[in-house]
């Protein structure tokens, strides 16, 4: 619960999180934080009230959901020793997590008085929680007077009908076998958690920067019924393998990859030639710039799509296990350890082939993750097992459900000592996921690094250059190519060296950001407007993302204002989301917010918008006068009145 609320807390705007937290984890009164922050009570009332029921909605949807009676239990008499304050936050956060709002308020106020209290120690008191099908066992321990410490012990079950009296109290759960039950380790090993992961963290880093030649084969089996994770996916099969030559050239930011690959796992070594591959892929990553390039090859049947776009992000592919990407979830290995509340070193070191290796056990978002980390080569890790049950993330955002699992087994191997630095050269990958009983998804893979260089000069190499301006990093770029520009909606072809548009060569070079002062609005193509219900109106466009509290503030500001405007001013308003989003998240929150003038979404990001709308950061305000020409961009909304009086 508690790892759930400070996710969502995060996301809410700087103010509510503010307030909420003064008074649910720090028990202050809301006349106290209304006198803070120069606001009135009622309006503080109403900002936790909208905020908490937001918060909810998100806990309940993540399947948090918390009833009353074990705060009310642990208020009750036998009170005689101060609690720790920690404690008493984590007891504000289940407060949060309440039914109703106004309860949870009362009790979070009850808390601060009683962290003045002395609470008598009770050994063995279990307060238990009913949440959505499980149940949290708190168990508090008396140490003794001359303990320092009191020990919170967190287990969590399948909630049954068997008294807690009747269970076994001294058996622990092996983390390898029931996924969803924790235990807090005692460490005994002689280095910590903090120490091995910061040794980790350290072989990724002094491996990130290389070029990197291999081979990859795999298998996959997969079918997909009536459970799939989209619908659209129902009745799909899929099964075979596909080899792969393949080059990966990285900094730490930009990325070069190429593979030629074959549609079966182990084609003979004659036909591993260009000339006899099935697919080409190409895509390199710049500076928020990436650029594709696919061929069908079966003997040049075409010259395949060159596109570029603009994006925040691009994977790295075959190499990323070696970097700690796609070894537990979608994070990096030594993230998703250090967001577990629950880790542990076990107290003597393992051996994976000849090596002696220190192991990790974490519950983690993704389940219970297990690594051993290879002392004899520099710490990079030898092995990596996940598994996650009912209410894990699997390696996507959806959460896993009754009934179904996620499974992975990472081994790397033939480590390389390069300048004297330990660098992982193979690795082998096996995973299934199961969504029902007759809907899966399994595979093996085999990767190994037939060259290496690390530390390359990739200035002086080029090796992340734009193949439209060197051609020489994609040997596929021939001809006819037809080359897409997406962010500026360009249909271009490749030939003899240079970007052609209906004929014309297009300077790439000369691509920039653009203005929209002094010129027409662009047609809004995502809102229906009315033609007459905008005539001799000026407009005011604004582009935000609900991600971004400060769009938010605008938006909602905005709103208030949008009547009044329109009647006064002859301002008339438009509302686009920037960014990629469900069509249902969008008319949700419209509908929840009560948005009154006309809003739609823009699939681009806001790198794209940059080249079509000049926007350059969120909030974003255009204003046109009344024959629809831009007069103003990129102003604050504090700005908006003098615009219109200009």
């Amino acid at each position: 619960i508690s790892c759930c609320i400070d996710e969502e807390l995060d996301k809410l705007d700087n103010l509510t999180r503010e307030v909420i937290i003064l008074h649910f984890l720090e028990g202050q009164k809301m006349t106290d934080i209304a006198e803070k922050f120069g606001l009135s009570q009622p309006t503080v009332s109403r900002r936790i009230e909208s905020g908490i029921d937001s918060l909810r909605q998100k806990l309940k949807s993540r399947g948090v959901i918390v009833t009353a009676a074990m705060l009310t239990a642990l208020l009750m008499e036998n009170i005689v020793q101060a609690a720790p304050a920690s404690i008493m936050r984590e007891l504000g956060k289940i407060a949060i997590a309440r039914s109703k709002a106004t309860i949870g308020a009362e009790i979070a106020s009850t808390i601060s008085t009683v962290a003045a209290v002395k609470m008598k120690l009770i050994a063995g008191m279990m307060i238990v929680l009913a949440g959505a099908g499980i149940t949290v066992v708190f168990s508090f321990i008396a140490n003794g007077e001359n303990k320092p410490a009191s020990i919170w012990e967190l287990v969590t079950k399948p909630q049954e009908k068997e008294s807690q009296e009747n269970q076994p109290k001294e058996k622990q759960p092996e983390p390898d076998n029931k996924i969803n039950e924790v235990k807090t380790v005692n460490n005994n090993a002689d280095i910590t958690v903090d120490e091995l992961l910061g040794k980790y963290k350290q072989a990724l880093e002094s491996t990130k920067s290389f070029i990197s030649k291999g081979e990859f084969t795999s298998t996959h089996d997969s079918e997909l019924g009536v459970d799939a994770p989209d619908p659209k996916l129902v009745g799909m099969k899929s099964k075979g393998g596909t080899f792969a030559i393949c080059e990966v050239r990285f900094d730490g930011k930009s990325r070069y990859a190429s593979e030629y690959s074959w549609n079966e796992p182990n084609p003979p070594k004659e036909s591993r030639v260009r000339d006899k591959a099935d697919k080409y892929l190409i895509n390199t990553f710049v500076d928020g710039e990436l650029y594709n390039h696919s061929v069908t090859m079966n003997n040049n049947t075409g010259a395949g799509v060159a596109q570029i776009t603009k994006t925040s992000s691009s994977s790295i592919g075959y190499e990323g296990p070696f970097l700690g990407d796609g070894l537990a979830g979608t994070e990096r290995l030594d993230t998703v350890l250090e967001s577990s509340n629950n880790i542990s070193v076990r107290p003597a070191t393992e051996k994976i082939g000849d090596s002696e290796c220190y192991v990790i056990d974490a519950q983690t978002k993704y389940g219970i993750v297990t690594a051993w980390f290879d002392t004899a080569h520099g710490y990079n890790v030898a092995r990596v097992k996940c598994k996650g049950t009912e209410g894990d993330f699997d390696t996507s955002i959806n959460r896993l459900k009754q009934g179904q699992s996620a499974y992975r087994d990472i081994t790397f191997e033939n480590f390389e000592d390069i300048d004297g630095i330990w660098v992982p050269m193979e690795y082998t990958y096996s995973g299934n996921t199961i969504w029902g009983p007759d809907t899966y998804g399994k595979g093996e893979s085999h990767y190994i690094r037939t060259k290496f260089v690390l530390n390359p000069d990739h200035d002086a190499l080029g090796s992340f250059d734009n193949p439209l301006k060197n051609p020489v990093n994609d040997p596929e770029l021939v001809n006819g190519t037809m080359v897409i520009i997406g962010f500026l909606n360009k249909i271009c072809t490749w030939q003899d060296g240079k970007i052609l548009e209906n004929g014309e060569v297009f300077d790439i070079d000369n691509i920039k950001p653009i203005s929209l002062l002094g010129k027409s609005l662009p047609d809004i193509t995502q809102v229906r407007l009315d033609p007459d219900a905008i005539k001799n109106k000026k407009l005011l466009v604004c582009f935000w993302n609900m991600d971004n509290s400060e769009s938010k503030r605008c938006i909602n500001t905005l709103n208030k204002r949008a009547m009044a405007l329109l009647d006064t001013k002859d301002v008339y308003m438009v509302f686009m989301h920037a960014g990629p989003l469900a069509d249902k998240t969008f008319q949700s929150w419209i509908t929840k917010n009560e948005i009154l003038p006309p809003a739609g979404y823009h699939q681009s990001n806001s790198e794209e918008l940059q080249y079509t709308w000049g926007v350059k950061s969120l909030p974003w305000l255009i204003l046109t006068d009344k024959n629809h020409i831009v007069t103003d961009e990129g102003f604050s909304i504090d700005d908006l009145d003098g615009k219109l009086e200009d």
